[in-house]
């Protein structure tokens, strides 16, 4: 069966990438908010900027 003591690379992971206090978590996080806020939201600005046309654009 699996014991349930973590992993060593899991605890490195908790303690060196995902500690809120280090800034190395801010910096992935903003890249990855910058990553979905340009796959998501700019699409859906611009597409709210032509007026809502589609690819035909009449």
């Amino acid at each position: 069966m699996h014991d349930q003591s973590p992993s060593p690379i899991r605890g490195y992971l908790r303690r060196r990438w995902f500690n809120i206090r280090r800034v190395r978590f801010w910096a992935v996080l903003a890249v990855a908010l910058y990553t979905l806020a340009g796959f998501f939201l700019v699409p859906w600005l611009a597409e709210s900027d032509r007026g809502g046309h589609g690819a035909g654009g009449s």
